[in-house]
C-alpha cells in the first residue's frame, strides 16, 4: 500500500517528489520553482508561452508581394524562414511577376484572394507583410501610389489587430540589368529605382506601416546571393533577408547597415552585359579598372589607373572638343579632348536617370605625360560621333579643357595644339592619353538642383 501511494504521489503530481512541503515544480523543469519556470517559458522564443503572451493569440502572418516570396527552394523563402523562427503559421499569397500596380494578379488582387480565403482567421494575423515591386517599373509612378494606398487601406481594414510591416523594395544583385521580358525595356541600375522605392516607402510610411526603407540595398551587388539572373535572390539570400527581418520585428523595424552588400571585401571588374558587349574605344588598356562598394556608408568606388590609348592623328580629329580650322574648312588645331575612356562596369547607371551623377574632378587626365586642365570624368546619355549615338550610355567619359605647356623660351605658357606632334599621313605617330582616379557616389545617386 505504501508503494502505491508513493507512485500515486510521482506519478500523478507534476513535479518531483520532496521532503520539504511546498509547489510543484512544471513538467520537465527540474525542480525549478513554478514562478521561475514560467519566467523561462515566456523569455523562450521556441516556446508555446512566449508565442501566447506575445502575441495575444495572434498567431498567423501574411505575405503579399512579387517573385521576391517564391523565388527560394521549397520551404526557404524568407517569409518561411521568418514564421519558423517565431513559430507562426504563414500564407503567402505573393505571385511571380506582379507589383502594386504591375500585372493582373497585382497585390490588390492578392489582397481579394486573401479576402475569400476562409482559412486564415484575418483576427489573429500578428504581421501582414508585403514589399516594393521592381516590376513596377513598367507602370506609372502615380498609379503605384494609387495602388499602394489602396492596399494599405484595405490591408488596415482586413486585418485590424496585424503589425503592417512594408519594404521599400526587395531585389538580388542588380535588378533588370539585362531584361528581354518586356517589349522596350532596357539594362537598369538601383538608381534608376529610386524614385519607385523611395515613393512606395513613403505612401506606406503614410497609411501607417512600418518599413524597412533600405532593405534593396541588402543584397545589392552580391552575386553569392544571388540567382544567376541577377535579380532573384538564392536560398542563402533568403536567409539573409530573414535575419534582416527577424532583428527588425525583435528590436524595432529599422534601416540596418547593409553588410551584406556586395563586393565589400574586394573590388570587381563584372560589367553589365549590355556594356560588356559593346566594343572597347580606342583600345584603352585597363591596367586597372575596377569597383567596389562600400556598405557603411551606400557608396560605391570606380577605381581606375593606367588607363591609357595612343591615339593617332585621326583619332585625335575625331574626339577633338575644342578645334579650328582653317579657310577651307579642315581642322588644323585641336587643344582639347571629349572621349570614351572606358565600358561602364557596375555600378555605373546605364539609363542615367541622374545624368551627371558621377561627374567629378578628382581625376587626372594626362597627354605625354603633361597634366591637362580641368579634367572630368562623367556619363551621358548620346554623342554623335558614334556609329550608334545612344551607344554613349555604355561608356564612361572623359575629357579636359586644355593642356598647357612652357613656350620653347620658358618665360611663358600657352595651350598646347595636340595635332602639332601627329602626321595625317602616319598613323604611327601617336599621343598617349592616360587618365587615373576615383570615382565615390551614393549606390542611389543625387540629384542636381
Amino acid at each position: 500500500m505504501t508503494d502505491q501511494i508513493i507512485d500515486k504521489r510521482t506519478v500523478a503530481i507534476p513535479g518531483p517528489a520532496s521532503e520539504i512541503p511546498g509547489p510543484p515544480g512544471l513538467p520537465g523543469v527540474n525542480a525549478v520553482p513554478a514562478d521561475e519556470a514560467v519566467a523561462a517559458y515566456v523569455l523562450a522564443a521556441d516556446s508555446q508561452t512566449h508565442a501566447a503572451v506575445r502575441f495575444g493569440g495572434r498567431d498567423r502572418m501574411v505575405v503579399f508581394g512579387d517573385s521576391m516570396t517564391v523565388s527560394a527552394s521549397p520551404g526557404s523563402n524568407w517569409w518561411q524562414l521568418v514564421a519558423r523562427r517565431l513559430g507562426l503559421d504563414a500564407k503567402c499569397y505573393g505571385v511571380g511577376g506582379m507589383g502594386f500596380s504591375f500585372g493582373d494578379r497585382n497585390f490588390l488582387a492578392q489582397l481579394g484572394a486573401a479576402a475569400a480565403d476562409s482559412s486564415v482567421d484575418r483576427s489573429r494575423v500578428r504581421y501582414v507583410f508585403v514589399n516594393g515591386s521592381s516590376n513596377d517599373i513598367y507602370s506609372s509612378l502615380t498609379s503605384v501610389c494609387d495602388s499602394v494606398d489602396s492596399f494599405a487601406s484595405q490591408a488596415k481594414t482586413m486585418y485590424p489587430n496585424a503589425d503592417l510591416i512594408g519594404f521599400a523594395g526587395l531585389n538580388g544583385a542588380n535588378p533588370r540589368w539585362t531584361d528581354s521580358e518586356h517589349s522596350g525595356s532596357s539594362s537598369y541600375r538601383i538608381c534608376d529605382y529610386q524614385s519607385l522605392y523611395d515613393s512606395v516607402a513613403s505612401h506606406l510610411i503614410a497609411a501607417g506601416f512600418q518599413v524597412f526603407t533600405n532593405s534593396y540595398l541588402w543584397l545589392l551587388y552580391n552575386f553569392d546571393l544571388t540567382q544567376a539572373d541577377g535579380l532573384h535572390p538564392n536560398d542563402q539570400g533568403h536567409a539573409v533577408i530573414a535575419n534582416y527581418v527577424a532583428s527588425g520585428l525583435a528590436n524595432g523595424v529599422y534601416s540596418p547597415l547593409p553588410s551584406t552588400m556586395g563586393a565589400s571585401l574586394s573590388a570587381s571588374n563584372l560589367f553589365g552585359v549590355e556594356a560588356l558587349n559593346r566594343p572597347a574605344l580606342l583600345n584603352w588598356s585597363q591596367d586597372y579598372y575596377l569597383w567596389r562598394s562600400l556598405p557603411s556608408t551606400s557608396d560605391y568606388l570606380v577605381l581606375f589607373n593606367a588607363l591609357a590609348a595612343k591615339l593617332s592623328y585621326d583619332d585625335v580629329v575625331k574626339w577633338g572638343a575644342n578645334i579650328q580650322k582653317n579657310a577651307a574648312g579642315n581642322i588644323t588645331e585641336v587643344y582639347s579632348l571629349d572621349i570614351p575612356i572606358a565600358r561602364k562596369i557596375f555600378p555605373l547607371p546605364i539609363l542615367n536617370t541622374h545624368i551627371n551623377m558621377e561627374q567629378t574632378r578628382s581625376v587626372e587626365i594626362n597627354v605625354n605625360n603633361v597634366s591637362s586642365y580641368n579634367p572630368k570624368i562623367y556619363l551621358k546619355k548620346n554623342d554623335n560621333r558614334l556609329a550608334t549615338p545612344s551607344d554613349a550610355r555604355y561608356y564612361l567619359w572623359a575629357s579636359f579643357d586644355a593642356v598647357i605647356v612652357k613656350n620653347n623660351s620658358g618665360n611663358g605658357m600657352y595651350n598646347y595644339n595636340l595635332l602639332n606632334s601627329l602626321d595625317s599621313s602616319d598613323a604611327s605617330k601617336t599621343v598617349t592619353v592616360s587618365a587615373n582616379g576615383i570615382l565615390r557616389q551614393p549606390i542611389m545617386g543625387i540629384y542636381n538642383a
